[in-house]
């Protein structure tokens, strides 16, 4: 794929982030996993091309914590917003690998919370 077409699906990809509401979205190649920036680095079975072969960019996504839940921690509250968020978290990505499939980008999700072992 030419990289305009490229820029395109990853332009759609952000325009889609922004239509679901994701407020923290950033996209990398799984090159920057071979030099890191800083030691010590990521374990190899957390690597993008250990977990899916076939990888050629990494989508990340971020939602916020809200600081008054944030100060109430260890609470209730802040347990509700953390499982809430990790439920959406999975969804979204889930989503997003789905819209990427149907553009004809091999993609995959996973879970927010650990995956080392799987």
């Amino acid at each position: 794929m030419d990289e305009s077409k490229n820029e395109d699906l990853k332009n759609a990809l952000l325009d889609r982030c922004e239509s679901m509401d994701i407020p923290l979205v950033g996209v990398a190649s799984v090159d920057r996993w071979k030099t890191p920036p800083f030691l010590p680095w990521v374990p190899k079975e957390f690597h993008p091309q250990f977990i899916y072969p076939e990888a050629k960019s990494v989508i990340v996504i971020g939602l916020p914590i809200f600081l008054p839940v944030l100060e109430t921690s260890p609470s209730i509250y802040y347990r509700e917003l953390y499982t809430t968020l990790n439920t959406l978290l999975d969804q979204y990505t889930y989503r997003l690998a789905n819209f990427l499939n149907d553009n004809g980008k091999a993609s995959i999700f996973v879970p927010r919370d650990g995956y080392g072992s799987i």
